[in-house]
């Protein structure tokens, strides 16, 4: 599909959704990440049966967390070498730049390493 648009001269900006999950709050059901290891997927609350909802969907993932950082570009970095994506809209980007505390960060480790990054900077 990808190969056919980019033929008929149009550009594939893919949408993608990393600051949350399906899993919702506490309350939510385990689908993956939680049962995984919730504390490095999930912002948590000083209560870590709690989690901090920076999305208004009940979670939000921590992309602070490196192992979480490798996955993201790992998933961006396959969708642009391998499916020849030519760029992305990020659900919510606000949130992937954010700390534990809600505040933006200056230089947000994720946000970072996108832009150095040398298949994503393109």
């Amino acid at each position: 599909m990808v190969r056919a648009l980019h033929k008929a001269g149009i550009e594939v900006i893919l949408d993608v959704v990393f600051n949350h999950t399906a899993e919702g709050n506490e309350l939510g059901p385990t689908l993956c990440f939680r049962g995984m290891d919730n504390a490095i997927f999930y912002t948590l609350a000083e209560d870590k049966r709690y989690y901090k909802d920076f999305t208004g969907t009940g979670n939000t993932i921590n992309a602070n967390q490196p192992m979480i950082r490798n996955q993201i570009i790992a998933a961006l970095r396959y969708w642009m070498a391998e499916m020849h994506v030519d760029g992305f809209r990020f659900d919510l980007a606000s949130v992937l730049g954010r700390d534990t505390t809600g505040k933006l960060l200056a230089d947000a480790p994720l946000l970072d390493r996108i832009a150095q990054d040398p298949i994503l900077r393109m």
